[in-house]
């Protein structure tokens, strides 16, 4: 669902749009998913001190990132309808939507299916380093009983919380 309305977004005529989406794309496809992974995980409990379960955060971060790419093979489906498509639909006095639903969507459905399947074979694979995060982080609650024993743990929290933005700009801007 994500992918269709990034889609959707990249291909509007509003160019305020375009540009967010396209940020957004960016920022998913050009970081590895390890590292959003640990971000969704860390990141969240260290920045708000919100603490999420392993599975949430993998699931969140798994759905950001596939958005991002399935957001731009089906993108490039519906760019690859010609034209004329566009303007016979247009012709007929449909709106975008109707132009989409019964014209164009179809028609990108069957160009899209081949680098999707691909990419959902890559993130299958791709899963076997959630199982790992998921697998170490379920020590996670002990880890924090360890720390309210420890009178210097306020410090090492912030001293984590540090680490963790210097690991988030350095990410951004390399």
């Amino acid at each position: 669902m994500v992918g269709f309305v990034i889609a959707i977004l990249r291909t509007t005529h509003s160019r305020a749009l375009r540009l967010l989406t396209a940020g957004y794309i960016q920022l998913f496809q050009g970081t590895p998913v390890l590292m959003q992974l640990f971000l969704f995980y860390y990141g969240l409990a260290v920045l708000y001190d919100l603490q999420v379960d392993a599975w949430p955060a993998v699931a969140l971060a798994f759905t950001l990132y596939a958005g991002a790419f399935l957001g731009e093979i089906w993108r490039g489906s519906i760019q690859a309808i010609p034209r004329t498509q566009w303007e016979a639909s247009a012709c007929l006095s449909l709106s975008y939507i109707e132009q989409l639903r019964f014209v164009i969507l179809p028609q990108a459905m069957r160009i899209s299916i081949p680098p999707t399947v691909g990419f959902l074979v890559q993130l299958v694979k791709g899963t076997s380093i959630a199982a790992i995060i998921v697998s170490y982080f379920t020590a996670a609650p002990l880890m924090k009983t360890l720390m309210k024993l420890d009178p210097l743990s306020t410090e090492r929290i912030r001293e984590r919380r540090a680490f963790v933005l210097d690991f988030i700009s350095a990410a951004l801007f390399t």
